[in-house]
């Protein structure tokens, strides 16, 4: 009976950790780049994104793997629009969310705006 539990209670774990995931580049999004600077004239808007990443399953895992996976999913998004540059990168986070994320794992999000450029 000890063995089984055991068994189910690591099958469960491996189950989860299999579950946390981060947003992978698509062919598309590895060409969008996060720029600082306005774009020119030579550039149109395309539009405004929001790239998130769940870390319910996965809990925070170090603020650096979460954002990274909002940044890969804001520019694989970007790229599904048309854009190749994203400009204003930024998160936004209320204080209600930030008071909740010291309690529960939130989505980590990041926004920006999306530009075509030559």
């Amino acid at each position: 009976m000890r063995n089984k539990f055991l068994f189910c209670l690591c099958a469960g774990t491996l189950l989860l950790a299999g579950c946390s995931t981060t947003n992978a580049l698509t062919a598309g999004g590895q060409s969008v780049k996060f720029t600082d600077s306005q774009p020119g004239k030579e550039c149109h808007a395309v539009g405004t994104v929001v790239g998130t990443q769940s870390n319910w399953l996965s809990g925070q895992g170090g603020e650096g793997s979460s954002m990274r996976g909002a940044a890969n999913d804001l520019r694989n998004k970007a790229a599904a629009m048309g854009g190749n540059v994203i400009y204003n990168a930024s998160s936004p986070m209320s204080v209600k969310e930030t008071y909740l994320a010291s309690f529960v794992p939130l989505d980590s999000k990041i926004q920006g705006q999306v530009f075509k450029c030559p």
